[in-house]
């Protein structure tokens, strides 16, 4: 139950409460895209918020491969 104060708030529109199911479904509530939804290649849409993440994660991966390469290399 929600205290009495949290419910005169709500009624008089400071504020609203959301019920969520999923990250995903609280993801597209507070940033009005589209998480987005794994495909049979196992990729998301590019421009949904995960595809975007997958997109920033596979960036530092790329980073983290290029400097491990110059230490191997002996080019620090």
């Amino acid at each position: 139950m929600l205290r009495h104060d949290v419910v005169t708030a709500v009624s008089a529109g400071k504020f609203n409460i959301y019920s969520v199911s999923s990250v995903d479904e609280g993801i597209e509530l507070l940033t009005g895209m589209e998480a987005g939804i794994l495909d049979v290649e196992e990729n998301y849409p590019e421009k949904s918020i995960n595809g975007r993440a997958m997109a920033r994660v596979a960036h530092f991966a790329e980073i983290r491969h290029e400097f491990a390469e110059s230490k191997k290399d002996g080019d620090d």
